[in-house]
């Protein structure tokens, strides 16, 4: 019911050639890689073409593919390589730019150089045939999930009916309405859910949530 309320509120956003949507959450454990997952596979089953962006050093996502690729999104980001020799086709009407375990290391060096935001939407610029963008995100707010933010046109956020859980949402809605309000105007919280509606606590937790955030960016 989560991933088909999501697909529901990703293609009701209006697009512009193609859309870039992101999951981001300061914590680890919380569904976004999972629900990245799953929301790319259930629009790649409606005949969308998905671009799949692993910005995690833990490169979950990437494992969920089998992969032998020897191009990632380190590559992409150092300007070693272009979009075209780093993407790979992981299924039908899906496509990975994987992650690498020292993905670390070059946030850190991508930290000190001018502009370092506009990374991932200077290296989208060139996408075509792509319907959407899915960017799956570090647990932090550092220099990736700030360029993912500066990228997209929504973010999604997935969390858990815990304090720990959601005690840094607030800095996070901060954070989007700080990239919104300096670089890039068109951002919009696309969601705020909970991917485990098994528990009916979740489900009730979701829907008071999201209708106190909602009005934060749109």
């Amino acid at each position: 019911m989560v991933t088909i309320t999501v697909i529901r509120s990703i293609t009701g956003i209006p697009k512009i050639h193609y859309a870039n949507y992101f999951l981001c959450q300061p914590q680890r454990g919380v569904g976004k890689t999972t629900s990245t997952l799953a929301v790319a596979q259930c629009l790649a089953s409606q005949g969308k073409q998905v671009l799949l962006l692993d910005c995690d050093a833990q490169c979950n996502l990437s494992m969920s593919f089998s992969t032998t690729h020897d191009k990632h999104l380190g590559h992409l980001l150092t300007g070693q390589s272009s979009l075209d020799q780093v993407v790979q086709q992981v299924g039908a009407g899906l496509y990975l730019v994987s992650s690498m375990p020292k993905l670390h290391d070059l946030e850190r060096d991508l930290a000190g150089q001018p502009g370092s935001d506009f990374v991932l939407r200077e290296v989208l610029e060139s996408v075509e045939g792509i319907d959407y963008c899915l960017i799956d995100t570090p647990p932090n707010l550092y220099t990736l999930t700030h360029a993912a933010l500066t990228a997209s046109n929504a973010v999604f956020i997935p969390t858990q009916p815990e304090y720990y859980s959601f005690e840094g949402l607030a800095t996070l809605l901060e954070t989007c309405t700080m990239i919104r309000k300096r670089v890039n105007p068109k951002l919009i919280l696309g969601a705020f859910f909970s991917p485990n509606t098994r528990l009916p606590i979740a489900k009730s937790f979701t829907m008071t949530w999201w209708a106190s955030c909602s009005n934060t960016l749109n």
